[in-house]
């Protein structure tokens, strides 16, 4: 029977022996995979300069071209530049010929008014009053535009005066629409001798007629009324009182030259009331424009005071001038 003991003994060689040999085996293939790792490494190092030439070698490549293509584009920019402008403009006259074919150029704005009485009556006027820096009184100012007979004077000739309105919104478009120079007033002028404070007057805008003065309108209520065909959707014929001053008052109070070159009288039928509240010694006009019903009547009053009519301007309308005021005065 074999020894236990030896037979240990063997198999403890034995492994020794393998032990041994499997370092030498793994030394082996250590040698190896360094030798294999160093080759990699060169392998890749020249594979990476490879492609870092090529890329160098094709950029150099792209910049040739581009340059090229520069100089190209630079040598017919002048040339590519004027066609396209040509194009651009050839292109431009088509479309504004088409356009003033198509549409039409607007229409020019029509001309500042210079004359704004009914008829151009201011127009008729200017022939015997053709100079400038004159003195006006108006009454039946109205708005102060709207069929006046002074406008023109003061906004073209430089002409300044003294307006007279009865209606109260009137009154104060006036006030808005003429040159801080002319003097409005609220009122409704009368004669001397008239005794209330106020005048009844029935609103109709352009045709409101005094009902409590001498008028030369035979029923001034109709007369109003008759105007309502006239009157804005949101007016109406009322009664209302206006301050009742004499003519001659307010000259006064706006320091009025003594020698006023034009009177204009449109108050509805009260015009020979109105001249009755004047001191003809102390204010003198080169011309009175009367609208009349009753030339006759006016007449008369007005040669009493020195007057005589030059001419009928309208049906309405008559022209007086002062028989003592010298023809060759402006």
């Amino acid at each position: 029977m074999r020894n236990p003991l030896t037979t240990l003994k063997a198999a403890i060689c034995e492994l020794l022996q393998y032990g041994r040999q499997s370092v030498a085996l793994a030394e082996a293939h250590a040698a190896r995979l360094d030798g294999l790792e160093a080759r990699l490494e060169s392998h890749f190092r020249d594979r990476l300069a490879a492609l870092e030439a090529r890329e160098a070698e094709e950029r150099a490549c792209l910049v040739r071209r581009l340059d090229g293509i520069a100089e190209a584009l630079g040598a017919g920019r002048i040339q590519f530049a004027a066609t396209i402008d040509d194009r651009i403009a050839d292109v431009g006259s088509r479309i504004d010929a088409l356009q003033q074919i198509l549409v039409p150029p607007p229409e020019p704005p029509p001309p500042e008014p210079r004359y704004f009485g009914l008829d151009e009556l201011d127009r008729t006027l200017e022939g015997f009053l053709d100079y400038d820096g004159g003195y006006f009184v108006e009454l039946g100012a109205n708005d102060g535009v709207a069929q006046s007979n002074t406008l023109h004077f003061e906004k073209f000739r430089g002409w300044r005066g003294l307006l007279v309105e009865p209606v109260p919104h009137n009154f104060l478009r006036c006030l808005a629409n003429r040159a801080e120079s002319t003097r409005v007033y609220c009122a409704a002028c009368t004669a001397f001798d008239y005794p209330d404070r106020f005048v009844e007057i029935a609103f109709s805008n352009l045709m409101s007629t005094p009902l409590s003065l001498d008028s030369d309108i035979a029923d001034p209520a109709a007369h109003a009324a008759i105007g309502r065909q006239f009157l804005a959707p949101h007016e109406r014929v009322f009664s209302f009182g206006a301050l009742a001053r004499p003519l001659n008052t307010l000259l006064l109070d706006a320091g009025a030259p003594a020698r006023i070159d034009l009177l204009s009288l449109d108050v509805e039928g009260a015009e020979r009331d109105v001249l009755r509240g004047i001191d003809h010694s102390a204010f003198r006009f080169r011309y009175i424009c009367v609208e009349s019903r009753d030339v006759g009547r006016i007449s008369a009053y007005l040669s009493e005071h020195g007057y005589e009519m030059v001419r009928t301007l309208t049906h309405h309308d008559h022209l007086f001038r002062d028989r003592g005021w010298s023809s060759g005065e402006g």
